[in-house]
């Protein structure tokens, strides 16, 4: 019988073939899935706000800029160090303090709960663009049209996916691990704190500016958020499609 790890381990032609859902899923809960489609569409708003409060009030300052290279830097190393390295690979250890601070770094940086990225992430690499990839560049196939669907797909489309990975299947480890799980559940929170702390504290610095709060908000918080996010699946999608498609064209069909 065949199955995922096989296509997996055959000729490269084989990797190219619409994946068949080989393994059982969750369902997204609504709250979660309403919340990827809020932090798909609100950048652009946030980018447009932007945009009008550099025209009409005033042009980035140092504590604009400082904020924003804050937060970047926070949730950067918690997406790439924390959620990457550390919790799905296991490349370090890391003692109880670092591993709970590394989990909130990076759910400060919006890309979803901690078991939810390792989970989509460790399948991910299990199946690395074969059939069972939850974000295959050849989801569709390998004509021109099928190559732009699926540099969609595994760039942006697969996030609203509502049929998800098995989190206690692929990070059993981190859903055995109390903090960790209560990390998780509130992700909400998180959001909230990554979006609101930037505008809070130049609220506080400017002595009460209502006006800097809300430039912070749009240029320290939600589009720090968008190019943190956006910047970072541009180049996971590419870094998937291009060195796959080069094979492609080098393989004798």
């Amino acid at each position: 019988m065949t199955t995922p790890q096989s296509v997996l381990r055959s000729s490269i032609p084989a990797r190219f073939r619409r994946p068949v859902p080989a393994e059982p899923t969750e369902y997204r809960s609504t709250w979660e899935h309403v919340a990827f489609y809020l932090f798909t569409i609100v950048p652009f708003l946030a980018l447009a706000g932007g945009i009008a409060l550099a025209a009409t009030w005033h042009s980035i300052t140092l504590l604009d800029a400082g904020l924003a290279v804050v937060m970047y830097v926070i949730t950067g190393l918690g997406v790439t160090v924390g959620y990457h390295r550390h919790f799905t690979h296991g490349s370090f250890k890391a003692k109880r303090p670092l591993r709970i601070a590394l989990a909130i770094a990076g759910s400060l940086a919006i890309e979803g709960g901690i078991l939810r990225w390792v989970a989509d992430h460790r399948k991910h690499h299990r199946y690395s663009d074969g059939a069972g990839d939850p974000h295959s560049p050849w989801r569709f196939g390998t004509s021109p049209m099928a190559v732009l669907r699926g540099f969609w797909w595994a760039h942006t489309g697969w996030l609203f996916d509502r049929n998800q990975v098995v989190k206690e299947k692929y990070a059993p480890d981190l859903a055995a691990d109390p903090a960790m799980v209560r990390i998780h559940r509130l992700f909400p929170m998180w959001v909230a704190i990554s979006l609101l702390l930037p505008p809070a504290v130049a609220y506080a610095v400017t002595g009460g500016s209502w006006r800097a709060a809300a430039t912070i908000a749009f240029r320290g918080g939600l589009d720090e958020g968008a190019d943190l996010v956006g910047r970072r699946r541009h180049l996971d999608s590419l870094a998937d499609l291009v060195p796959e498609l080069f094979t492609r064209l080098r393989t004798p069909q």
